[in-house]
């Protein structure tokens, strides 16, 4: 491929980056316009579309034929997907990028360039921002058993300033004014993360009992078990249209409750799955009610966002309700 990035043909990939699409045809133009912008190191793309119905798979194949094009015949998931594509890549780094992002010019040589400086991190994530360039807290402490049933960015932030050291709060653990900061987390969001190829041979792939959410925390948990050091740097800059490749539905809420339990039993001993249960109920339904209280009193800008969030948590609260109370499952 020859492009933006000044690769020859034959050049070998020093990054390759993946990316596993479903149904995400209106941003895939302007994230892969946004990695053909990137340079100062050569790369490669490679795409795993989760038999999207939305001609996201044809829209690659004629437009961007630099990007190497794997068609599932079935919707994989998010961990499948990466695992299936990963074998295709031949960087020296794997570079995770969700298809509902647009790279900033630079950013990718910023976070090759971590990578490059500090050959003891085995991971790497770079400043999120929303569409309307407000903050998306990207990194943290690992979610717990405490922060599913009382996380939450709101909460986080209140709590944060009152135990300013405190880990157990999720991985909304970090407060926005710390996103100036170059951070050692536990954990990153996975809609763009860099990771050295030979952490993820050591390490294992994605554990694909996690479907959808989890699995990059699954995955962090093990590479800080195994030593590796996570960073999170301010230097490159991804904007993030979360959700373009999930709609708040009650299915994809119930991908996160199932993956967030696979996680919590696998890594934290979780046992009384059913006094579990009952806890992210009873949380779910009083942030719904909470979010529905302030939402009057929203800022335009953040209406939307509320919105969603209330959403969410309602569909939760019944995603729960409906294990005990199987009639009443729409």
């Amino acid at each position: 491929m020859t492009g933006a990035n000044g690769r020859e043909p034959n050049a070998a990939p020093l990054t390759s980056i993946l990316i596993v699409s479903y149904m995400s045809a209106k941003h895939l133009g302007p994230c892969l316009d946004s990695i053909l912008r990137q340079t100062g190191s050569p790369f490669e793309v490679v795409l795993v579309d989760n038999a999207s119905t939305d001609g996201s798979a044809d829209i690659v194949e004629r437009d961007y034929p630099m990007a190497r094009l794997i068609r599932s015949g079935e919707n994989l998931g998010f961990a499948k997907g990466n695992n299936v594509g990963l074998p295709y890549c031949q960087g020296k780094y794997i570079l995770l990028l969700n298809p509902d992002t647009v790279m900033t010019d630079g950013s990718l040589h910023a976070l090759v360039d971590c990578m490059e400086k500090s050959p003891d991190v085995s991971a790497a994530g770079c400043r999120i921002l929303y569409p309307d360039g407000s903050p998306q807290l990207s990194c943290g402490a690992f979610p717990t058993m405490a922060s599913a049933v009382w996380g939450g960015q709101a909460v986080n932030r209140l709590l944060k300033k009152i135990f300013p050291e405190a880990d157990f709060f999720g991985a909304c653990g970090v407060v926005p004014e710390r996103l100036d900061e170059r951070l050692e987390v536990d954990t990153l969001l996975g809609a763009c993360v860099i990771l050295r190829r030979d952490v993820i041979e050591k390490t294992g792939l994605f554990d694909e009992s996690m479907f959808l959410y989890f699995e990059e925390c699954d995955l962090f948990y093990r590479i800080k078990k195994a030593g590796g050091k996570v960073i999170y740097t301010p230097d490159a800059v991804v904007y993030h249209y979360a959700g373009g490749s999930v709609i708040c539905t009650r299915e994809a809420v119930g991908y996160y409750l199932d993956s967030q339990e696979r996680y919590l039993i696998k890594n934290f001993g979780l046992k009384r799955v059913q006094v579990f249960r009952v806890l992210v109920m009873l949380s779910s339904l009083i942030k719904s009610a909470l979010i529905s209280l302030a939402y009057p009193f929203a800022r335009k800008a953040d209406a939307e966002r509320q919105a969603k969030k209330i959403a969410w948590h309602w569909s939760a609260f019944l995603c729960r309700l409906e294990l005990f109370f199987p009639f009443i499952k729409s």
